[in-house]
């Protein structure tokens, strides 16, 4: 299924910005797990924070899913 223009452009910027969130949320990820050491507290922090990732991802995989054509399985798409 095709987005009219001003729909595609929004995606087109949420996809963007899910990418950015994905970066920014990476680099913390990987500096916790560098500092966290022996403590609870940062290994259960650094837990939440790798968590916090699965709604960027099924964000992009919905968009994903969305913008397939329908086929023989799907017939009114996805």
């Amino acid at each position: 299924m095709r987005f009219p223009l001003t729909r595609s452009a929004t995606f087109t910027r949420a996809r963007r910005l899910e990418w950015w969130t994905l970066f920014f949320l990476g680099t913390i990820v990987v500096a916790m797990y560098l500092s966290m050491g022996g403590s609870q507290a940062m290994k259960t922090a650094w837990i939440e924070d790798v968590l916090s990732m699965i709604p960027p991802v099924l964000f992009l995989i919905a968009l994903r899913q969305r913008s397939k054509q329908p086929d023989a399985r799907f017939p009114y798409g996805r």
